[in-house]
């Protein structure tokens, strides 16, 4: 249904170092923006980009906002199983046949732009996937006339295909090495990609803790004359109750209040039985959700080191005693020799696989680092296949970890939820 769209450069499916402004253009975008007519134009905008937790800060804002009274639209990135995930709308995803709709009419606008393009009317380069899914999540709040916007960005945040909006107020959610091949090397130049998104005047909300990456955070809002609130790692004792499990979803939350005073400030009705309400429901699949109890089998989209070590760190203090099996699978460009050690410190074993996509290291060669490391480790051609030969010998107190990637928990989702029949 949406071929012609997956034929164009998909970004996240690749391992290109082609991020740069020769490739990334936002004058493309906003004239893609203008030819659609400025959908959701004047509609408020939260915009968030981070390493850590940029996921579950959106999701607990339009928690919070949705439980004020307001029609919310969400924008996130990745999607576990469905395209659809991405766009929704009071936290269910889009129609398939709307964004069928949706995506016919923008259609129209993309051939313009690819002739103008042949033509050498311009010089920007062709369309991209991600700035069509960024356009059609527009469109689609546009059509269902949303009060609020909540705009994840995809990647990094300078030259992100969202970062044409004007926004009420950015987040900065915490920043590690992720994505260092097209961001940089070092934390504060992933910092200064992320911190692209600030805007003149526009408050920043930021819960980034390295000092070096904080620096640069708060040089861009100095240049920007953008007020600027920095949440620490102090601990979060006000909190009301969340929905999501583990310590780092308190920084989170943390975050998201914050953004709720600066709007408060602005003029904006948000009471704070919203707040808790908001909190309180918001949950995402696939961030420490236990899918099944004795044994207890949890999914995590952990896929960098410090996210692993968050995962971790959970398991520990949620089942101190219970015997811990770990399925893993990663993309190659991560680190995946520090992310098996640190698991191997935990687990009794680990269970390696791969997924069926072009960027996930293979099975055998992390069973090679493992056996010249001598941690305990096993392999399997398919996460589903080391499912099914796993779960059978599993304890009732067992504990079966599936992390790594976003590409694993979406690739063996859908057949956990059929095994269980859940919805």
């Amino acid at each position: 249904m949406f071929g012609w769209l997956n034929s164009r450069i998909n970004w996240e499916q690749s391992t290109s170092d082609a991020y740069s402004s020769q490739v990334f253009k936002l004058e493309r975008v906003e004239a893609f923006y203008r030819l659609l007519g400025s959908p959701a134009a004047n509609v408020p905008i939260v915009h968030v980009t981070g390493t850590k937790g940029k996921g579950s800060t959106s999701a607990m804002i339009a928690g919070i906002l949705q439980r004020s009274g307001n029609r919310v639209g969400l924008f996130q990135s990745p999607h576990l199983v469905r395209l659809e995930e991405r766009f929704q709308i009071d936290r269910k995803s889009c129609r398939t046949e709307v964004l069928a709709e949706i995506l016919a009419e923008i259609h129209a606008v993309v051939r313009r732009l690819d002739a103008d393009e042949e033509e050498g009317r311009t010089q920007w380069g062709r369309v991209t996937w991600f700035e069509i899914v960024t356009m059609a999540a527009m469109c689609f709040f546009d059509r269902e006339e949303v009060d609020w916007v909540v705009l994840e960005v995809g990647m990094g945040g300078r030259l992100d295909s969202t970062n044409i909006c004007h926004p009420k107020v950015c987040v900065i959610t915490n920043i590690s090495l992720d994505h260092m091949v097209p961001l940089g090397n070092t934390v504060e130049a992933i910092a200064r990609e992320k911190g692209g998104i600030i805007k003149p005047g526009v408050p920043v909300v930021s819960g980034v803790t390295q000092p070096s990456a904080r620096a640069v955070i708060a040089e861009i809002a100095r240049e920007k004359k953008a007020p600027l609130w920095e949440i620490s790692e102090t601990p979060f004792l006000s909190l009301p109750p969340l929905a999501m499990p583990g310590e780092h979803q308190k920084k989170n939350a943390a975050l998201a209040l914050q953004v709720v005073e600066i709007l408060r400030r602005q003029g904006w009705d948000i009471p704070e039985i919203a707040v808790k309400q908001g909190l309180a429901e918001t949950t995402l699949p696939g961030r420490l959700e236990i899918l099944h109890r004795r044994p207890y089998v949890v999914v995590d989209v952990a896929h960098n080191e410090i996210s692993i070590e968050t995962t971790l760190r959970w398991l520990e203090e949620t089942f101190p005693d219970a015997p811990k099996e770990v399925l893993f699978a990663v993309s190659g460009d991560k680190d995946w020799k520090t992310m098996l050690r640190k698991i191997a410190a935990v687990a009794d074993s680990i269970h390696l696989t791969q997924y069926r996509h072009s960027r996930s290291a293979l099975a055998q060669d992390l069973l090679t680092f493992c056996r010249q490391e001598a941690l305990p480790a096993t392999a399997y051609s398919s996460a589903w296949e080391a499912f099914l030969r796993l779960y059978p010998t599993l304890s009732p107190k067992t504990v079966l970890l599936i992390t790594g990637s976003f590409f694993l928990i979406g690739e063996i989702y859908p057949s956990l939820q059929a095994f269980w029949n859940l919805e």
